[in-house]
């Protein structure tokens, strides 16, 4: 199952330098990869969350078709530019999906549509949900490492 939010905005930051500088001003602790201009941005989009690696899919699609498919929230005018996120199960990877976006709707003036709540949130909102997620990791991996001693691996 893959989790999906997305940043609306008027605006877009032209590079990921921009983006980073954005994410600085935060105080995040996510480092981009700048190996693809920001234009080019298709599918995974490595990055190192504190010393971690992770990475999570990100795209330029079409704001009107994004707007028109979502039935369950009212978006307040015709946003020009939509920036998705995407990843799967790795907390570590939904946690720097949404410093990242929290980081670029903050910079663009934009909203983030978090699939998950089903609304739209504000960057401080999924700032907190990335701190969330950063609190309950440790118990999760710590539950799936008891749960393969105490099964075994398949």
């Amino acid at each position: 199952m893959s989790i999906e939010i997305y940043v609306f905005s008027d605006q877009q930051l032209t590079t990921i330098d921009d983006w980073q500088q954005a994410i600085d001003r935060r105080g995040a602790p996510l480092r981009l990869s700048a190996d693809r201009p920001f234009a080019e941005l298709s599918g995974g989009l490595p990055a190192v969350l504190r010393d971690r690696p992770t990475a999570f899919e990100c795209d330029h699609f079409d704001a009107g078709e994004i707007m028109d498919e979502t039935d369950y929230v009212v978006f307040d005018h015709r946003w020009r530019y939509v920036l998705a996120f995407r990843w799967g199960a790795d907390l570590v990877a939904g946690e720097a999906a949404y410093l990242a976006a929290a980081a670029y709707a903050a910079a663009t003036g934009g909203c983030i549509l978090d699939g998950q709540e089903g609304a739209l949130i504000s960057p401080e909102r999924a700032t907190d949900i990335a701190a969330e997620l950063e609190r309950i990791g440790p118990m999760i991996e710590e539950a799936v490492r008891r749960a393969v001693e105490s099964f075994g691996r398949p």
